[in-house]
């Protein structure tokens, strides 16, 4: 079902840290037209992965972020 994608795959797989099965759920998750996605920010925050500073922890500083899809 790749077979498509395989330049794409190939593309994202150079990415340090980000092997073939993780670039195949993104593909599945998401897709490959990311015009949906306006700025970066917009799709880390979709996915989960934009840091945020949650009312209870302003004092430590500290950021958290979503789990995002995956449950």
């Amino acid at each position: 079902m790749m077979r498509p994608f395989e330049e794409k795959v190939a593309l994202l797989c150079e990415i340090t840290g980000v092997d073939k099965k993780t670039v195949q759920a993104i593909i599945a998750e998401i897709g490959v037209n990311m015009s949906r996605f306006p700025t970066d920010k917009h799709i880390a925050s979709w996915a989960g992965v934009c840091p945020r500073t949650t009312r209870a922890r302003a004092r430590g500083n500290r950021a958290d972020s979503e789990r995002g899809a995956r449950g």
